[in-house]
């Protein structure tokens, strides 16, 4: 599979790269070639720049499985999933609306939803990132602490990041079986109702 993703990203920055040459620099390509190819588009019965919306639609919908997964890679929901990969919406709890958070050293910005019930904390992402972020069931069991906090950026960081970055509550919560593995999430009440096992500090 890695080498599939390899080839499409290849073939995806040849493509781009070729536009951009074609667009910017075309006398390093052969004329004759040039006029063909304007003279095959222009004989279409649809003009270049749907033809051209159309191949960047299609490009992009080749891709995204790529972006998805090599977020997942990214950021440790892969390794995650390797050990808390839930079943398909096994709660009867609510999952939240959309909201952001970090996980790894990647932002999801309105993308994730979670849910708790007395066993698990559930966490997944909006539907159109699903690929290779397979909804999260963790156990309280294994979650040593949680901590309220108002940032996805670590203490110190830049004023312009500050600024950029989304605001609010969230909660950073620390695995037992993964302490390296940063998790911070958007805050849910049904933390304090699940979790009087935990060490909530403020």
């Amino acid at each position: 599979m890695k080498w599939v993703f390899r080839a499409l990203r290849a073939v995806w920055v040849g493509l781009i790269l070729l536009v951009v040459l074609a667009l910017f620099y075309p006398s390093i390509f052969p004329q004759e070639a040039l006029h063909q190819t304007r003279m095959l588009l222009q004989s279409l019965p649809v003009s270049p720049e749907y033809i051209f919306g159309a191949v960047v639609i299609c490009l992009l919908i080749i891709m995204w499985p790529l972006v998805s997964y090599s977020l997942a890679k990214k950021s440790g929901w892969k390794k995650l999933a390797e050990i808390y990969k839930s079943e398909t919406n096994p709660t009867k709890e609510r999952f939240s609306g959309i909201g952001s958070g970090k996980v790894g050293d990647v932002s999801y910005s309105n993308i994730l939803s979670i849910c708790a019930d007395e066993r698990y904390l559930y966490l997944k992402t909006f539907l159109l990132f699903r690929l290779g972020h397979p909804t999260l069931a963790i156990p309280w069991s294994d979650i040593s602490e949680i901590r309220p906090t108002t940032s996805l950026l670590p203490a110190g960081a830049p004023q312009f990041l500050q600024a950029i970055s989304p605001s609010g509550r969230f909660a950073k919560v620390e695995l037992s079986t993964m302490p390296e593995q940063q998790l911070i999430l958007p805050w849910d009440e049904r933390f304090s109702r699940f979790s009087s096992s935990l060490i909530v500090s403020n």
